[in-house]
């Protein structure tokens, strides 16, 4: 444990605090360990053109990075971006794969979200999900970005 956090901030951890440390390093090891392999698995290049939606051809344009709020805590994904001419439109086949299309937060975390704020107001369901999540990274908005 002092590896992980330091000789000087285990000294004067009581039980909860140990319970919260370790629990925050758990899940960041778990959300890693999940990066590491959706990363690897780069089986959503399927080649130079995709259909789209409009029923045109769209290009292969690269690999691009976004951040998603998981229930493990932030997740940076390197996903194949198609971009079709025809409409002007692109999309991340792996994004529709995993059910990320349109937003910021994973299956899991919308869940979880919609679970406390059907409960209780926004800003106590906000730090509600933050407590649990062992102080991780407050979920974000919506949001297509890229």
């Amino acid at each position: 444990m002092e590896a992980l956090l330091g000789k000087d901030a285990t000294e004067a951890l009581d039980l909860e605090a140990w319970e919260t440390a370790v629990r925050r390093c758990a899940l960041g090891v778990a959300a890693r360990a999940l990066e590491e392999k959706l990363n690897g698995d780069t089986s959503d290049d399927e080649g130079s053109w995709l259909s789209c939606e409009c029923g045109g051809r769209a290009r292969y344009a690269g690999r691009r990075r976004k951040r998603f709020t998981s229930v493990l805590g932030p997740l940076e994904l390197e996903r194949a971006y198609y971009h079709c001419v025809g409409c002007g439109s692109g999309f991340y086949p792996r994004d529709r794969e995993l059910g990320l299309e349109g937003g910021s937060l994973t299956p899991g975390a919308v869940r979880m979200v919609g679970t406390a704020a059907a409960r209780v107001s926004f800003a106590e369901s906000s730090e509600l999900l933050a407590e649990l999540g062992g102080g991780a990274d407050r979920p974000e908005g919506g949001g297509a970005r890229g």
